[in-house]
């Protein structure tokens, strides 16, 4: 059960989140000072781990035009305060940066990682995101015509870039060989970023996963069409070194009808086929009384589909924590197999 967090918190604010049954905190914006190595201290003797997503682009000053995605018209990612910004998957600067950020984390006493490619939760920075007045246009858009990437695709293919959009389906062979050395911009990245994190002894190895796994432009665009196996062979990679792989989906009840069905079906199969072990976000972020509300109920309904567990803020359950912390048990009780009838006790 993971509650995720850019704050510090003193003692009695992490005991009353691990009292509400949460087992990790997934800490964003960590720098490695003083203050948020107490922090982890203070965490691991609350009694719960500690991961980190990692890279950090924004502190480590890559979220500018020059390590940016463009799209085939120049149109690009950058901005600090933009949901989708963060460095291209093919610039080499922005991946040697995070992999020298890591000691430092280790070093304060971290659990594992959050592998991340950019700010948000996507690989690519497409879909419904701002980007702009035109933000639809760039929807079905391939973000693979920065300088790195032209350049990783010459020295595959030896010509230039052939597709400018996705179509939707990849049932010319040329374009699905273009969109498997697309999609394996993000599956690269994930793995030798992984590589560096088991490297360092870390057993946790958390990363965002998006299942929107069948084909469409969008998903196309995105890297996500026919990602299980790429995902699946990640995850093969991190059991052999001893850690523990976890996908962590923050967003799927409440996707568009369109997109959440397919998206319950490839998780359902995944976890049942593979054994993946998966958190999914459970709508926490909601209003006060909302959040507890989806906790009990929406909590019954990912257990079933096989999660693990949880993913989420906590800001409000704590705001009503004796009736949060019922719901969190027999929240706990479901994820556990049984039938959450604590939760009324």
């Amino acid at each position: 059960m993971a509650t995720a967090s850019g704050e510090i918190y003193n003692m009695a604010g992490l005991q009353l989140r691990a009292e509400l049954g949460f087992t990790t905190m997934v800490y964003h914006g960590v720098a490695a000072n003083r203050e948020w190595e107490r922090q982890i201290r203070r965490t691991h003797d609350a009694g719960m781990s500690v991961i980190v997503r990692w890279p950090d682009w924004g502190r480590l000053h890559m979220l500018g035009e020059e390590h940016a995605f463009r799209a085939y018209d120049g149109k690009h990612n950058a901005g600090d305060g933009g949901g989708v910004a963060g460095p291209s998957l093919w610039n080499p600067e922005a991946e040697e940066a995070g992999i020298a950020s890591l000691q430092a984390l280790v070093e304060m006493g971290i659990d594992g990682v959050l592998v991340k490619m950019i700010e948000c939760d996507r690989p690519y920075p497409t879909d419904w995101y701002p980007l702009g007045g035109d933000t639809m246009k760039y929807t079905t858009a391939y973000w693979a015509f920065d300088p790195d990437a032209k350049h990783s695709w010459k020295e595959h293919s030896g010509g230039e870039i052939p597709f400018e959009r996705a179509s939707g389906a990849a049932t010319n062979g040329l374009e699905l060989e273009f969109y498997r050395w697309y999609q394996g911009g993000w599956i690269g990245r994930l793995q030798r970023l992984t590589d560096v994190a088991l490297a360092a002894g870390l057993k946790q190895i958390f990363t965002w996963y998006i299942p929107l796994d069948f084909w469409d432009a969008e998903n196309m665009a995105d890297g996500t069409a026919s990602s299980v196996e790429p995902m699946e062979g990640w995850r093969q990679t991190v059991l052999a070194a001893g850690a523990t792989p976890v996908t962590v989906t923050p967003q799927l009840l409440g996707l568009w009808p369109r997109w959440a069905a397919p998206g319950i079906d490839t998780m359902t199969q995944a976890i049942s086929n593979l054994g993946w072990t998966s958190i999914v976000g459970v709508g926490l972020c909601a209003s006060l009384p909302q959040s507890v509300e989806n906790l009990s109920y929406n909590s019954v309904r990912t257990a079933e589909m096989g999660f693990s567990g949880i993913y989420g803020a906590s800001h409000y359950l704590v705001e009503r924590a004796e009736e949060a912390k019922v719901a969190m048990a027999g929240a706990i009780a479901v994820f556990q197999g049984g039938d959450g009838e604590q939760a009324d006790a």
